[in-house]
């Protein structure tokens, strides 16, 4: 008779403490949820539906866990388009009546491996330094030029394959080979930068030097705006045990 009582009580109690502990899991109180669900695990008789709030909770804190683990993993790739404004270029001797006229668009996109990753302090706030090297692929485009002011012809191919590195987030040196003209010998070029970050946007200013190994090199000028995507935060067996640790010392301690 107590028994069939007991059954027929926690059929009507049960789904409502087991509702609370939802609404707790949902909001991330798992404090809350883990004592309340231990007490129901005390008080009735184990189901399926008990198993099933407590796998929700189990889920809900690896979840929770694992999204504030990856913060601390650093990414290991990079997409990074960028949009960059360069002058028409300048011999050596020339570069003194350097004016801001005649700027054409380049574009690029470059895939980095990041790697050297250290915090630094600035003015009493914590940042992430690191250093990259990847593939570089620019083109530029003749059909504008912003500021001109009687531009001079400058037979240069339109596409350049460059090797970029970055070192600390505001050093940047590329190496680069322009695609080759027609009948024209191939023209290498080294690009130096300095950046600003400011979150996933970079402001760079740019010097290049242009040369075929034969004639006096030539320079020109630049400015860019660079976005930068990071990826591929590895996640390992070792993160996982991690993560199931502070789970059981979690419950633990509730």
């Amino acid at each position: 008779m107590f028994k069939q009582i007991k059954l027929q009580v926690e059929h009507y109690l049960l789904p409502l403490e087991l509702k609370s502990i939802k609404s707790n899991i949902h909001n991330k109180n798992f404090t809350e949820a883990s004592r309340a669900l231990n007490v129901v695990k005390k008080k009735y008789s184990f189901t399926k539906e008990i198993a099933d709030i407590e796998k929700s909770l189990n889920s809900a804190m690896y979840k929770h866990y694992r999204r504030i683990l990856l913060q601390d993993i650093h990414p290991l790739l990079s997409i990074e388009p960028t949009y960059a404004w360069y002058s028409e270029p300048y011999s050596l001797e020339g570069l003194e009546q350097f004016d801001f006229v005649n700027f054409s668009p380049h574009y690029n996109i470059s895939a980095n491996y990041l790697f050297g990753y250290k915090s630094v302090s600035n003015s009493g706030n914590y940042d992430v330094s690191y250093n990259q090297i990847g593939i570089k692929i620019e083109w530029r485009d003749d059909s504008q030029i912003y500021l001109p002011s009687n531009p001079e012809s400058f037979s240069l191919p339109n596409r350049n394959v460059q090797i970029t590195s970055i070192r600390g987030k505001f050093l940047g040196l590329d190496m680069g080979m322009y695609s080759p003209l027609a009948n024209e010998i191939n023209r290498y070029n080294g690009t130096l930068s300095f950046y600003i970050p400011l979150g996933m946007l970079s402001l760079g200013v740019h010097g290049r030097a242009i040369t075929d190994l034969t004639n006096d090199p030539v320079v020109q000028l630049g400015a860019s705006a660079r976005l930068v995507y990071d990826f591929f935060r590895p996640f390992t067996s070792k993160h996982r045990e991690e993560i199931e640790m502070r789970i059981f010392r979690f419950k633990e301690s509730n």
